[in-house]
């Protein structure tokens, strides 16, 4: 019994190409929806038509046999298997640089130190270093025993013995009693030589300032600043009412206040010797009158009034920084005149500096006025 003729069917309903024997089979059905795969078409036609053969002269050209519409079929769907590669390409390019995007955002900002952070972090640094070594050197003065040995620890050195050596046994000179706990410090380097500023605390509660230079390598205490040195005994001075005897002090000085309103034609200060505390104060010396005209008017004149406008400002600066509103450090040089009539007065000769250093610390704080 011979096979029967098979023939490749399109199926209108699944878009499929399949085999079934020729004729079609009057209630045949697609082998991939199981449906009819023909609509609105006559089956007894269909069934009548001749078999397709393939041929050189047919074959390929669209449209002519069923083998061309297979061939069209996987043209078309490597034409869709393109797009959907390209498709799948272009998500993938795109997903990746949102992931991309999104992980960026998710780093966190790094930001880089502005130059007052650098400049703040540098000085804390300088600052750390220089205090240690600073504090150092001021331990082995306080142990050192004799006028000698202390002078290998100050500014100027050996020609400091003397004045050590005469300045021991002054009432005027306290110890400080340790342990000692640091209060504030501060570096500058804008003065004659770099220096650190200390407010240091003993045992007994009482605070000390020590200022501390840098010579080259070595760091020397400024003596004549921590004991507030000067040319003279202040009491000593004020009791001889000696003419023609000028003498130079480390001194506290406060203006008289004048009656409001009126124009200030002269001066009126008040001297004080000042102990090693900070801001402790004692004997003052009689009214001092700086006329207007006087070299010295302007410059102590626009510093009190510097002064008074800073009394609630919070205190930058170490040394000073526990003084009393309204008094000024200065080094001046003193002495005795006689008036026309009368008794003697005290009279301001030079106004050696606004501080007590030993060493310029810049000229914002120094002065050589003399009259």
């Amino acid at each position: 019994m011979s096979e029967p003729n098979i023939q490749l069917y399109h199926c209108s309903k699944c878009n499929s190409v399949f085999k079934a024997p020729v004729p079609f089979p009057s209630a045949g059905v697609c082998a991939h929806c199981e449906r009819s795969p023909f609509s609105e078409q006559d089956f007894n036609s269909i069934s009548q038509m001749k078999k397709v053969m393939d041929s050189d002269v047919s074959h390929g050209v669209p449209g002519h046999d069923v083998a061309d519409f297979v061939s069209m079929q996987k043209v078309k769907r490597q034409r869709q298997g393109k797009w959907a590669i390209v498709l799948w390409v272009s998500l993938l390019v795109v997903g990746g640089g949102v992931v991309f995007y999104n992980r960026e955002i998710e780093k966190p900002i790094v930001e880089e130190p502005s130059e007052f952070v650098k400049q703040e972090s540098k000085y804390q640094e300088t600052l750390a270093q220089s205090s240690g070594e600073a504090f150092k050197v001021f331990n082995k003065f306080m142990l050192a025993g004799d006028a000698s040995e202390k002078s290998e620890y100050v500014i100027g050195g050996v020609r400091k013995i003397l004045n050590i050596e005469q300045k021991k046994d002054s009432v005027d000179i306290l110890v400080p009693r340790p342990p000692l706990r640091l209060l504030a410090n501060s570096y500058s380097d804008d003065g004659e030589l770099p220096r650190v500023e200390f407010i240091l605390e003993d045992k007994g509660g009482r605070r000390f300032e020590v200022v501390m230079w840098k010579d080259g390598s070595k760091w020397l205490l400024d003596w004549e600043q921590y004991v507030r040195y000067a040319q003279d005994n202040w009491s000593r001075f004020l009791a001889s009412e000696r003419i023609g005897n000028p003498k130079e002090f480390r001194l506290y000085v406060r203006r008289r206040h004048m009656v409001s309103g009126r124009e200030r034609e002269k001066l009126q200060l008040i001297f004080y010797r000042p102990k090693m505390v900070p801001g402790e104060r004692t004997q003052e010396s009689p009214s001092v009158e700086v006329a207007k005209k006087s070299p010295f008017f302007a410059q102590l004149e626009a510093a009190f009034n510097e002064n008074l406008s800073k009394k609630n400002d919070v205190q930058t600066d170490v040394v000073g920084r526990l003084d009393t509103a309204g008094l000024l450090r200065v080094k001046v040089i003193l002495d005795w005149q006689q008036e026309s009539e009368g008794e003697p007065i005290v009279v301001l000769k030079a106004l050696t500096a606004m501080h007590w250093l030993e060493l310029d610390p810049g000229t914002a704080s120094t002065s050589q006025t003399k009259e």
